[in-house]
């Protein structure tokens, strides 16, 4: 028929038992027009009333408000079979309100043209079977009842929110072909009405836009194009199934988890720059796989925290703020961090369980970006500063060990804690800065490359695993006259196996602990032990500067001829201000001065043999007592200081005549011009036989000062 026209009044329901076909059907009362087998045709709602639509009622045509207001008119769709229903809805002004039914006995409902109503209402009860699908764009806010499956087309969108009862309801958004905001409003209540799941497929090269929060149990994201959300979302965890991109705007969030299931190094999320303190992430990154990337920038004061452990490929750090990770990172896959703008990075747990993970600078120039491994006892693999130092490295070590496997590279390396902080296998290079009582130990040939400091005197106990080569342990000094480290000990392993200091040692005990006879601890500038400079086992100090340098403490020796000391600095005057060895049973070892060296021994000696090669000179000014030899070659000198005088002895030794020079003058003798008068002992033969002789004499000479005349006479086979 050409038009039909009814007005029910409140309360009252006009039906048509039939179908109805007529070109235009005009409601223009408030009551209710039930089609209980459809319609084929046009209806116009002229007040606000209802449009019932029975359980086998498809619709095929428009239904719209011609009241002139938008707001108007109820259309309910009460479903039983599946049923398509084409034409627009709310087309010239919006309806107020449509119902859909689809539980599981209601069947599924097609819209094929666009919706626009106040609300609309979709009743159903099971997430994935009942299906109301949307092939146009909806306009209103959709609520769904005790659970509903939602599919909407392929670039087809949502202007209004979406609301549900608490995980109940799956909204599946079908490939994205075109740059579409799928929903202008927000879906789901954060904490009270969560969807149950969201399903997005955007394609490659397209971006899919949530204009809202989304608030859902589980996000779902296949293809690889750019998802952009404009709020926070709240999910148990956001799954991405095909590597797409996500874009997450200033200072909003994850309340969830962020996970990929189907590859490794899948997802890239890039969070714009944090203004105000934000949780970026609570819960999880890459639980099941490692994501591929994460871009973070807060801004200067500002700190952005990622809760629970992270697992990205890389994840850049653009901005001068903080970010702070709580748990760990790269447990599960090799985890990177690019510091790119002299940000800080704060991590709160192991680095690298997984496999190595590193954290770089990339900023290109050295010394920019700060690390911070705040949890006490954490274990870090992989590599800090690779590319270009870190301005700041800090570990905290307190309450167990802090492992470092990778080299590190940082301006500072300050070691907070009160345990260990082991580095292992790597070297490290910066300024290792202990600012609390703890430990620092190094494998076997791995070194520091810069200087050691201490915050204050007397902490820090440093320990340097025997080189197995020839290695430099620390190329700067170590402590400083004001603070000076509590412990430090080093050796070598073997024959050749050196290790060396660059610089000058300050610290309360520094142990030289060599693995063997043959194996060296070389120092290129000054020692002060004001505890103990000690020899723990036998091997050789080396003084092997390139200027003069001065040992201010006594070197004494666990055991009786155990420690070895070679002087071979050529371009200064080595000093020995204090005591070497002690009497007893427990003097040094051989003592061996090289050519061109100058060795000044201020303190009393107890050794075992004295050697001086080349043109050694030997500045002596207490007593030197060996038990063995003092052996001597052409062109030495040894120059006697004013505190030896009358009635002194300079040099004690066992049996010197078999190790003595016997060139005429081999060694010359210079004395203090303080002694002008009376006897002085150069040399006495504390052995059971003597064995000096006038040969032995005439290798010495003695010259004379400007007032005193000296003569050097053999008193009988002890003494010089």
């Amino acid at each position: 028929v050409k038009a039909v026209n009814v007005a029910p009044n409140t309360g009252v329901t006009a039906t048509f038992s039939g179908l109805v076909k007529t070109a235009t059907l005009t409601h223009s009362g408030v009551g209710t027009t039930a089609l209980t087998l459809g319609i084929t045709g046009n209806v116009n709602l002229a007040a606000d009333g209802t449009i019932s639509l029975g359980n086998n009622a498809p619709v095929i045509g428009n239904i719209d408000n011609t009241t002139g207001g938008d707001g108007i008119g109820t259309v309910a769709y009460v479903g039983g079979t599946d049923q398509t229903h084409t034409g627009t809805l709310g087309a010239t002004n919006s309806l107020k309100a449509v119902t859909i039914g689809a539980s599981s006995d209601a069947g599924s409902q097609t819209f094929s043209s666009t919706i626009a109503a106040t609300t609309i209402t979709i009743t159903g009860a099971d997430d994935d079977a009942d299906e109301v699908t949307f092939q146009g764009d909806v306009t209103g806010n959709v609520v769904i009842v005790t659970g509903a499956l939602i599919t909407v087309e392929a670039d087809k969108k949502i202007i209004g929110n979406i609301t549900s009862d608490d995980t109940d309801g799956v909204v599946t958004f079908e490939t994205q072909t075109a740059d579409t905001t799928i929903v202008s409003g927000n879906i789901g209540v954060a904490g009270s009405g969560d969807l149950a799941r969201v399903n997005l497929a955007t394609g490659a090269g397209v971006t899919t836009t949530f204009g809202g929060s989304v608030n859902a149990a589980l996000i779902n994201v296949t293809a690889n194009g750019t998802v952009v959300f404009t709020d926070d979302v709240t999910s148990a965890e956001l799954i991405d199934n095909t590597d797409a991109t996500y874009t997450i705007p200033a200072n909003k969030k994850f309340v969830g988890s962020i996970d990929t299931d189907a590859d490794t190094d899948q997802g890239t999320f890039n969070f714009a720059a944090t203004t105000t303190d934000t949780v970026l992430v609570s819960g999880t990154v890459g639980d099941t796989q490692s994501v591929k990337a994460i871009t973070v920038a807060p801004a200067t004061g500002i700190t952005a925290t990622f809760t629970g452990a992270v697992d990205v490929a890389t994840m850049t750090h653009s901005g001068a703020g903080t970010v702070t990770l709580g748990s760990t990172l790269g447990a599960g896959e090799a985890s990177d961090i690019n510091i790119s703008g002299g940000g800080t990075v704060n991590i709160g747990g192991i680095v690298g369980g997984g496999a190595a993970s590193d954290v770089d600078n990339t900023s290109g120039a050295d010394g920019s970006g700060t690390l911070v491994l705040t949890t006490n006892g954490t274990n870090f693999t992989g590599n800090i500063g690779a590319t270009n130092s870190l301005a700041s490295v800090t570990i905290n070590s307190t309450g167990g060990t802090s492992t470092i496997t990778g080299t590190v590279a940082a301006t500072t390396v300050n070691l907070s804690g009160t345990g260990t902080t082991a580095f292992t296998n790597n070297d490290v290079t910066g300024i290792v800065n202990f600012t609390a009582a703890g430990t620092a130990t190094l494998t076997e040939d791995e070194k520091i490359v810069g200087s050691v400091t201490t915050s204050a005197d007397g902490q820090g106990t440093l320990t340097f695993a025997s080189t197995a080569n020839d290695t430099t342990v620390v190329s700067g000094n170590v402590g400083t006259s004001d603070n000076a480290l509590l412990v430090v000990t080093a050796g070598g392993a073997g024959a050749g196996d050196d290790a060396n200091f660059g610089g000058n040692v300050y610290a309360d005990t520094f142990n030289i602990s060599n693995a063997s006879a043959d194996a060296t601890v070389g120092v290129a500038g000054d020692v002060r032990a004001d505890t103990r400079m000690q020899f723990t086992a036998n091997g050789i100090l080396v003084a092997n500067g390139t200027a003069a340098q001065t040992f201010s403490s006594a070197i004494t020796t666990a055991s009786d001829n155990t420690g070895d000391i070679s002087v071979t600095n050529t371009a200064g005057t080595v000093t020995f201000a204090s005591t070497i060895g002690a009497t007893g049973t427990n003097k040094i070892g051989d003592i061996t001065l090289a050519t061109a060296t100058t060795t000044a021994f201020n303190g009393a000696v107890f050794g075992e043999i004295l050697t001086l090669t080349g043109t050694a000179t030997a500045n002596i000014d207490a007593l030197v007592t060996l038990d063995g030899a003092l052996t001597t070659n052409d062109t030495n000198s040894i120059n006697v200081g004013k505190s030896l005088g009358n009635g002194n002895t300079v040099i004690s030794t066992a049996n010197p005549a078999a190790s003595l020079n016997q060139n005429e003058d081999a060694v010359s003798v210079t004395v203090d011009s303080s002694f002008q008068s009376g006897t002085m002992t150069l040399i006495t033969d504390s052995g059971a036989n003597g064995g000096l002789n006038a040969t032995d004499l005439a290798s010495f000479s003695i010259a004379d000062t400007a007032l005193t005349d000296y003569a050097m006479v053999l008193t009988d086979t002890d003494t010089i």
